[in-house]
């Protein structure tokens, strides 16, 4: 496994807006239990563990189109999330994107992963590095 690439520290050229957020959250709101099989609680654990009653407000105003304040943290996290989603997709052959939901939530024989799916694999470690351990192993699949 390579060694895990430390979250970079904001600055200037990073910042997201409340719409940026309401975006993201309803993309994800929309994506995760439909295409990736998340319950609530996992939504909760990728976004960073955030109490179910914040994210059920959070996901409610950004579905109304109401910008929302989150974390940076957060944000980073969403993005992530949407990268590892395109990734999927890309290396989904032409008419054949319904692999990209098969292949989050199916088992990874890649030793990174230790026969886990992309799903466990995040929500088991909840971490950020999680995500970018996916996200780069993607990345490389796809030749990036």
């Amino acid at each position: 496994m390579e060694p895990v690439i430390q979250p970079t520290q904001p600055t200037a050229n990073d910042v997201y807006t409340p719409n940026h957020a309401r975006a993201a959250l309803a993309w994800f709101a929309k994506v995760g239990p439909n295409e990736w099989g998340l319950s609530v609680e996992e939504q909760c654990v990728l976004l960073g563990s955030i109490k179910t009653r914040s994210y059920h407000k959070w996901k409610r105003d950004a579905l109304d189109g109401k910008p929302v304040e989150v974390s940076h943290d957060m944000m980073e996290r969403l993005s992530l999330l949407l990268g590892i989603y395109k990734g999927l997709k890309l290396i989904s052959p032409a008419g054949r994107e319904n692999l990209a939901a098969e292949w989050f939530v199916g088992p990874n024989h890649n030793p990174a992963f230790g026969g886990k799916s992309f799903k466990t694999f995040t929500i088991e470690r909840g971490t950020i590095d999680s995500l970018y351990t996916v996200r780069r192993y993607l990345d490389r699949a796809r030749g990036s």
